[in-house]
């Protein structure tokens, strides 16, 4: 329960800081988590952005598209993840304008 808590401040951290950093830079932003789901034979994986990865790694995979950066980071699977065959993945998304310059 101590890890979960650990995670949740860490999560509501890393989401003020892009919030003010997305406020001061004039780019959008937003994060979010999606749900490990688990197959058949109990392997981990995540459905995201019309494909299917690997719920059991440790990735950050970064997809373009137009002005926007796409992020999903992946963790390996907790035991407790694996017991209750549930868990969440981090992803975010952060646009610029269209006529952002530096």
């Amino acid at each position: 329960m101590q890890s979960m808590n650990s995670l949740i401040q860490r999560l509501f951290c890393f989401t003020l800081l892009m919030l003010l950093l997305c406020g001061l830079s004039h780019v959008d932003g937003a994060v979010g988590n999606i749900p490990l789901q688990f197959d058949a034979n109990g392997k981990p994986f995540v459905e995201w952005k019309n494909l299917t990865i690997s719920g059991d790694s440790e990735a950050e995979i970064t997809v373009t598209e137009a002005n926007c950066y796409w992020t999903l980071s992946l963790s390996k699977s907790t035991e407790e993840e694996r017991d209750s065959r549930s868990g969440w993945r981090r992803t975010s998304v952060f646009c610029y304008p269209s006529n952002f310059e530096n």
